[in-house]
C-alpha cells in the first residue's frame, strides 16, 4: 500500500516526508519545489500559476495532468480520483487542505 502525500493550496503548518509519492495540486506544486520535495504527479487546471511557473512545474514533475478550467470537480477532487485510479489501496495524507479560499476549504 503506497503512502502518498497530497499537497493542496491552503496553509501549511507542518508536514512530513515519510511518503512513497508526492502529489501537488495546482499552485501547491510550487510549494513542493520550495521545500525541495519531488513532484511525482502534478494535477490541476493551473489557473493560479503563471506560464513560467507552469513550465517550471512541468519540467520538475515526473507526470503532469492538466485539466480544463471548466470541470465538475475541484482540482483536489480530481487529484484524489487520479491517485485512487493509479493506486486503489493508497494511504493518502492531505497537507494544506484548510486556509486560503473559503470555497476550497469547504469542499476539502
Amino acid at each position: 500500500m503506497p503512502k502518498i502525500a497530497l499537497f493542496v493550496g491552503g496553509e501549511l503548518e507542518w508536514f512530513t516526508t515519510d511518503f512513497d509519492y508526492f502529489v501537488g495540486v495546482d499552485r501547491a506544486c510550487l510549494r513542493l519545489l520550495e521545500l525541495g520535495l519531488p513532484i511525482d504527479l502534478a494535477v490541476g487546471d493551473f489557473d493560479s500559476v503563471s506560464r513560467s511557473e507552469l513550465e517550471m512545474i512541468q519540467s520538475a514533475a515526473k507526470d503532469c495532468m492538466i485539466a480544463p478550467a471548466e470541470k465538475d470537480d475541484t482540482d483536489t477532487e480530481l487529484a484524489l480520483k487520479i491517485i485512487f485510479q493509479l493506486y486503489p489501496e493508497a494511504e493518502v495524507t492531505i497537507f494544506g487542505a484548510f486556509g486560503g479560499r473559503i470555497d476550497h476549504m469547504l469542499s476539502n
